[in-house]
């Protein structure tokens, strides 16, 4: 909920521009209708009518009220023609939304989060963290649960997204050689929670290194926006930690930061890495990697074999 709340006003704005935007074709034709003058009149005498019928009704009136009833059709058919003269249709008048659930509101009719409304919710932290929404895989596309052995790896991560909650599931390190399908494992696992309903980030190390170059010299009171983002999110998925570049005073001191908050909060994080645990080590030191390793709170998965994108 934190997550949300954090850009509760920039999905608000969000779905206020949808709905601007979708309105303003029907905004129009209603604006050129009324312009009509024809158009108006055949409107105010069809009005009056509707009047005439609602008030003999109330009276007791049913003589009177059938009449007006009458007349109220044939004003209505004038109405109708007068709009068909000046260029506008009926489906001119109702919005187009881009999402006919919700009509562009985030919320369904019962009040519930519309299947938008996470999809909206993603692309607005992307935008805020500067990076670009990736396109992500899932298990069903998968064509290598054969190789490297990751029928078995993947039948244990379909188990832990079935059973996924923030408060409850578990860090994991999943480490290997160059291709060996770390990557597209890491995606999957997003793509299933992210239709659980719940809001997942993945990043690249690369990707992430920039942002904490923008926590870095962010002023004060906007350090907690970005930080929020990464450390408040229902799960964070950090993709080729290794392949980043360090910067002195940054990367190693905030990629702790965001583990000790995550920890602290018991949300999940889910790294991928082409190094070893004493290469991470070595690069990382060893608080980092204690939080890593620790088994109370995740698990360590290694992936040997072959590059799985030089197969055919």
């Amino acid at each position: 909920m934190a997550f949300e709340s954090l850009l509760k006003r920039e999905l608000d704005l969000y779905y206020q521009q949808k709905r601007r935007k979708n309105e303003a074709k029907a905004n129009a034709a209603k604006a050129k209708l009324y312009s009509d003058e024809n158009f108006v009149s055949a409107l105010n005498a069809y009005r009056s009518e509707n009047f005439e019928y609602s008030k003999a009704k109330y009276n007791g009136d049913e003589k009177a009220a059938l009449i007006h009833k009458i007349n109220a059709e044939k004003l209505k058919n004038e109405l109708l023609t007068a709009a068909e003269k000046s260029g506008v249709k009926k489906s001119d008048l109702t919005p187009e939304y881009d999402c006919k659930l919700c009509n562009d509101t985030g919320f369904t009719k019962n009040g519930e989060k519309c299947s938008c409304y996470n999809l909206a919710l993603k692309k607005i932290a992307f935008d805020a963290l500067g990076i670009e929404n990736p396109s992500l895989p899932s298990f069903e596309k998968s064509k290598y649960e054969d190789k490297n052995g990751l029928k078995k790896i993947y039948d244990k991560i379909k188990v832990y997204c079935e059973k996924f909650t923030p408060s409850t599931a578990k860090n994991i390190v999943i480490s290997g050689d160059v291709g060996t399908g770390k990557s597209f494992l890491a995606g999957a696992i997003v793509t299933q929670v992210e239709k659980a309903g719940y809001n997942p980030i993945f990043i690249t190390a690369q990707n992430l290194n920039n942002v904490f170059l923008k926590y870095h010299t962010a002023p004060i009171d906007e350090k907690s926006f970005y930080s929020s983002l990464l450390c408040d999110c229902d799960l964070l998925v950090i993709d080729d930690l290794g392949c980043e570049p360090p910067f002195k005073n940054v990367t190693n001191e905030y990629l702790l930061m965001v583990l000790c908050e995550r920890t602290a909060k018991s949300l999940p994080t889910i790294i991928t890495t082409n190094l070893s645990q004493n290469q991470l080590l070595d690069r990382y030191g060893d608080r980092v990697l204690s939080r890593l390793n620790d088994k109370r709170r995740g698990s360590f998965i290694e992936i040997k074999g072959e590059d799985l994108r030089r197969l055919k």
